[in-house]
């Protein structure tokens, strides 16, 4: 795979912030809390990880998985500026009651800062595509960018994003996810949201929401406080709702028409945001056919073939993965299909899963998962139970031509995360 796209994807994020790491982000004391300004030493970053950790950064102690203030010791032996605790460990210690809520007040106190354009993208797919395709095209045409990191679409993804927002940006491209009722109306608020686009509305999640109607509304609420216009599908199905919910807003709104082909649907929204933001449209084409995890197309040798690796792993719903399988048949010569589950949709399971097999006439089918045994037995594809006993058999075979693999991400929580076979072929990487 060529460096020159990794260069592009990875500069993509708050280009300024990396590209000034040792600058200030935040002077001393300069940090007001529940209305009280707060002594603290400057700060160059914002941290949660220690394993990532950079001299200068205000480390937070998060309770999760693992309790953050396990590590604020080891934080500040790293070079941490201050660490933000719910009870004090060691020196330079910020004492607060919520470490989360304290995060967000500065992300509010960063973002009231900011003087530049900020863009919040929503959408049941194609958001961080879209993500990363505008804040390419506003840097072709010589903005300056701050872009969330990978998929930090969540309220600690956006506060650690926005409390870090370089100043000096003209342009925010902020990435909003949802998977239960009120996290849109909630993040729209945090990032005060100038201009919006709802890629699509399509049945993620859909335990949390029950209707496909319900998912719509939650997505539509992101157009209630996008202050200067937001931009939607008028071929959708839910349009007539998101005309009412900006026209009772009194929100500006413009429409980009779909197709049967979701990516030049993308296209379209695009291209019609970054007209109405007096843009100069140019997408790159690098970027777009190689995003991480979705469609990053590379090649690799399995035993001794030349194999070309579709790597859209990241994650997976019935509308993401049919327009995977659709985009997998433009490729000639032999194609295969690693898939795995699609998770977070409920009862609707077993007929999601069957409905994909209409899309898989003339390619092999590979499964992992519970839920895609029916699929593989109604195609008479090879089924696993897990991704070990997949990767011992896919290096026994002989395969030729193009690979899929697409399937729901459960953050490396399982064997069964298809990231485990993407790293297997790019160890093999040509």
């Amino acid at each position: 795979m060529s460096n020159s796209k990794n260069d592009i994807t990875k500069n993509i994020f708050n280009q300024s912030v990396k590209d000034s790491a040792c600058n200030i982000i935040w002077s001393a004391n300069s940090i007001v809390i529940d209305g009280k300004v707060i002594k603290h030493p400057d700060i160059t970053g914002i941290s949660f990880d220690t394993r990532t950790l950079k001299a200068g950064d205000m480390f937070f102690a998060l309770k999760g998985e693992r309790d953050g203030h396990n590590f604020v010791k080891q934080a500040i032996e790293k070079g941490a500026s201050c660490a933000v605790v719910e009870h004090e460990v060691c020196e330079n210690n910020i004492v607060v009651n919520s470490v989360l809520n304290t995060l967000v007040q500065i992300a509010q106190q960063r973002r009231a800062m900011f003087k530049g354009v900020v863009i919040g993208i929503t959408g049941s797919v194609g958001k961080t595509t879209s993500k990363q395709m505008l804040a390419r095209s506003l840097q072709l045409a010589g903005k300056k960018i701050f872009a969330t990191e990978k998929s930090y679409n969540n309220l600690l993804g956006l506060a650690y994003s926005l409390a870090q927002l370089p100043l000096d940006a003209e342009f925010a491209i902020l990435e909003l996810g949802t998977s239960n009722p009120g996290e849109i109306e909630q993040l729209s608020k945090l990032c005060c949201i100038d201009y919006s686009l709802v890629t699509a509305v399509a049945p993620a999640h859909i335990i949390s929401f029950g209707t496909l109607k319900n998912i719509a509304i939650e997505k539509g609420q992101i157009l209630k406080f996008a202050s200067k216009g937001c931009v939607f599908d008028c071929n959708a199905w839910y349009s007539n709702l998101f005309k009412n919910i900006a026209q009772e807003n009194d929100i500006p709104f413009r429409c980009f028409e779909s197709c049967d082909d979701a990516m030049t649907s993308l296209h379209s929204a695009w291209r019609v945001l970054l007209e109405w933001l007096d843009v100069t449209v140019q997408f790159d084409d690098l970027l777009l056919n190689n995003i991480a995890g979705r469609r990053d197309v590379f090649k690799a040798s399995l035993n001794g073939k030349q194999v070309q690796i579709i790597d859209s792993a990241y994650n997976a719903n019935l509308s993401s993965m049919i327009e995977s399988l659709k985009f997998l048949h433009k490729f000639d010569g032999p194609k295969t299909a690693i898939l795995g589950d699609m998770l977070c949709i409920g009862d609707r399971s077993r007929r999601y899963h069957e409905m994909l097999a209409c899309y898989l006439n003339d390619i092999e089918l590979l499964c992992v998962g519970d839920h895609m045994r029916l699929l593989s037995e109604k195609k008479n594809g090879v089924w696993f139970e897990n991704i070990p006993s997949l990767l011992e058999h896919l290096k026994t075979l002989q395969l030729d031509g193009t690979i899929l693999i697409k399937g729901s991400s459960d953050g490396h929580k399982s064997s069964n995360d298809l990231a485990c076979v993407v790293e297997f072929f790019k160890s093999l990487s040509a």
